[in-house]
């Protein structure tokens, strides 16, 4: 575990899984995920007080999600436990940025391990 050095001034972490990869709204690609009702993921931090957000779509442009969902922060336990983002009633004809994951500085000022597993669209 390390800490953040905030080299680009930044203050916070994250990954987005793309379609295509490197996608940011300016390019055709994605999912209709039409009929989902929800995402889940499993998920646990090293320590069980690693402070995560969860999200999926929000990726703006010509191209960009239509919709989009978030967790909002959650505190991880040091146990595997299922968090769920409802998708009911939003518009996901076209979903470019299928899930996200970010940290804080803020939030985790030591530092941050956490293991993620099943992230599932029900």
């Amino acid at each position: 575990m390390s800490t953040a050095n905030l080299s680009q001034r930044a203050g916070w972490a994250g990954i987005y899984w793309q379609n295509p990869p490197n996608n940011w709204g300016n390019q055709a690609g994605g999912y209709d995920l039409t009929g989902t009702k929800k995402l889940t993921i499993m998920a646990k931090g090293n320590n069980g007080e690693e402070i995560v957000e969860f999200k999926m779509g929000g990726i703006m442009g010509s191209c960009g999600d239509t919709d989009q969902a978030s967790s909002g922060s959650v505190q991880l336990t040091n146990e595997s436990q299922k968090y769920e983002i409802n998708l009911a009633g939003l518009d996901l004809t076209n979903i470019i940025g299928g899930f996200c994951f970010s940290i804080s500085s803020m939030e985790n000022p030591e530092g941050v391990a956490f293991y993620l597993d099943e992230i599932i669209y029900e």
